[in-house]
């Protein structure tokens, strides 16, 4: 009997072991599909800002995104 019990608990952790690893495989893909989306997306300081990014104090103001720096157009260098 108590070797039953042992064997439907370790039957029991398998199966959330595989449920918790094809969770973290999907979250992991849903992750990886939002990142390449935001970077194809943003081409210009507007599109940066919108986006959330952090604005530098600078002068002009830089939006930093992927990697990627973009400069106010309303603001110039005099």
């Amino acid at each position: 009997m108590r070797q039953i019990i042992r064997e439907l608990s370790r039957r029991r952790i398998a199966f959330l072991v595989v449920v918790l690893a094809l969770l973290l495989v999907i979250a992991i893909y849903v992750w990886d599909i939002n990142t390449r989306d935001n970077a194809k997306s943003i081409d210009s300081f507007a599109e940066c800002v919108a986006a959330g990014n952090p604005i530098m104090e600078s002068y002009p103001e830089q939006c930093v995104a992927n990697g990627q720096s973009f400069s106010n157009p309303a603001q110039s260098i005099q």
